[in-house]
């Protein structure tokens, strides 16, 4: 019984004795360093240097889940930005691979860390199973979340200094949160508590504390906070990552995006042409995206015919079956509406032609633009890309002293109001908006609906939710318009939102 127990004490020293120095010959210094190198890649978007990167993490340690989770993060990128089928499969096989190293672990040990990489990843299976689906999540993602958040709950609550757990729990935080009133039910029966302000509260943390989560808790910051209309904090946050990743045509792009919304059309201008320089071979693809929106600079700015070069290399350069966000059916309408206001009819109506999902295309091809209306466009575009105050006298000129008919003083009212708008000034923009109410309208019958819907997103900016739900009614007033179904769907958009303000 001695010499049992004697042997049984000096094979539990052997393994410990292995254990130990199988852990003393990683050189964990050197995976911490190949990890921060790989992230810096992927940042930049050199997703090949990055898996390189990853690969030799999970040579050097090939019982940690970080080289193995890193790597999935880097198909993850790959398929999100260039919608390849074969990442994604790379994507689902890598993030096996994590799943299992957790596992396998957790199954003796009870790890922060190893619940963290496990949450983390179950998180993204489900983002990327849902990023391009209509509706709510379905009940397995849901299911697979709820399992993603406990694991990231429990890292937390084993060791809450381990800052990069509270990126993908402040991300779930706020995407439940954010779920539409008729959805939200769905999550609290799997046991899913979701809060905006909480949600956003954790991704800063990463955000300033996170070793590894840092600059992933500023791209999700990014998004929500221009979601959210923050535009002083959206504009820190994508500048943050341009000053550390200056090659990241993404955030370039983002960038010029957003410079576009602040109407600072000569800022997006020069953000779109940095895009347009191909940084890193594999990534392309993605900097043809940016021509699109150079097209649409030079279109504000009067430019016709430079914007008709730029849209056309997009069209020629992306296929339909690349192009995931429909960058191709608006520039193929913009181009025909630039063709057309140069004088081109017959190269306008090759590209309505090709235009598939914008209803307008349909209303161009019965009714070309009128003369009076391609002035009126000229100097909202005016309003826009160089002096509102110049671009709302030139409108207001036209009306007076031109001789319109009564729905081309209908559009002009309509682009008056929405030059206003997108100046936040919301209290003109209504009276040109009711301005459209008073007119007979035939040809362009999306005029009225557009209106109402307009109107009553103004009223919430003024805090009038009483008047902005009169107006989104009156809406539902009108069918067989041009641009119905984009109207409806964003109006279901603007009435959850409105239901949200009125419940806190």
């Amino acid at each position: 019984m001695t010499n049992n127990r004697y042997l049984f004490t000096v094979i539990i020293l052997l393994i410990v004795s292995v254990k130990t120095s199988i852990s003393q010959n990683i050189e964990w210094e050197k995976v911490h360093d190949l990890t921060i190198k790989g992230i810096a890649e992927l940042y930049s978007l050199k997703i090949n240097n990055a898996v390189n990167h990853f690969n030799e993490v999970i040579s050097t340690a090939p019982n940690d889940p970080r080289g193995y989770f890193f790597k999935a993060m880097s198909h993850y990128y790959r398929y999100f930005l260039l919608n390849e089928s074969e990442d994604y499969d790379k994507f689902m096989k890598a993030s096996d691979d994590v799943i299992k190293v957790c596992k396998n672990y957790l199954k003796h040990h009870e790890d922060a860390k190893f619940y963290f990489y496990l949450g983390g990843i179950k998180g993204y299976r489900g983002i990327i199973r849902t990023l391009y689906t209509s509706g709510p999540p379905s009940l397995s993602v849901l299911k697979e979340g709820k399992e993603a958040f406990e694991s990231l709950d429990r890292a937390i609550k084993l060791n809450p200094e381990l800052y990069d757990a509270y990126m993908g729990f402040g991300l779930f935080t706020y995407l439940i949160g954010s779920l539409p009133k008729a959805f939200r039910w769905i999550a609290s029966i799997i046991g899913f508590e979701g809060d905006k302000k909480k949600g956003l509260e954790y991704l800063r943390l990463a955000n300033e504390k996170g070793l590894y989560t840092k600059y992933e808790a500023l791209w999700w910051l990014t998004f929500f906070y221009m979601g959210e209309n923050d535009d002083e904090n959206a504009s820190k946050s994508i500048e943050a990552v341009l000053k550390k990743f200056p090659t990241n045509t993404f955030y370039l792009f983002l960038m010029a995006n957003f410079e576009m919304g602040l109407n600072k059309i000569d800022r997006a201008l020069d953000y779109y042409s940095r895009a347009t320089i191909i940084r890193a071979p594999e990534m392309k693809k993605l900097s043809y995206y940016a021509y699109a929106g150079l097209g649409r600079c030079y279109y504000l700015k009067n430019n016709f015919d430079e914007a008709i070069k730029k849209y056309e290399t997009f069209l020629s350069s992306i296929s339909e079956k690349d192009d995931r966000w429909r960058n191709r059916d608006n520039s193929a309408y913009n181009l025909a509406v630039a063709y057309e206001i140069i004088g081109n009819r017959e190269k306008a109506v090759s590209f309505y032609n090709q235009v598939k999902y914008n209803e307008f295309a349909s209303l161009r091809l019965k009714h070309p633009l009128t003369s009076n209306q391609i002035e009126i466009i000229k100097a909202y575009n005016h309003g826009i890309a160089n002096n509102y105050e110049q671009g709302i006298e030139k409108i207001n000129q036209l009306i007076a002293s031109q001789n319109f008919s009564s729905e081309e003083e209908a559009y002009s009212y309509y682009m008056l109001g929405s030059l206003h708008r997108a100046y936040k000034n919301y209290e003109s923009s209504n009276e040109s908006f009711s301005e459209v109410l008073n007119h007979k309208i035939q040809k362009e019958n999306w005029l009225k609906p557009y209106a109402h819907f307009y109107l009553g997103q103004n009223y919430v900016n003024l805090n009038d939710y009483a008047q902005a739900k009169k107006q989104f009614d009156k809406v539902e007033d009108f069918e067989d318009y041009y641009g119905e179904k984009s109207l409806k769907r964003s109006l279901q958009r603007a009435i959850d939102k409105l239901d949200e303000k009125e419940s806190k």
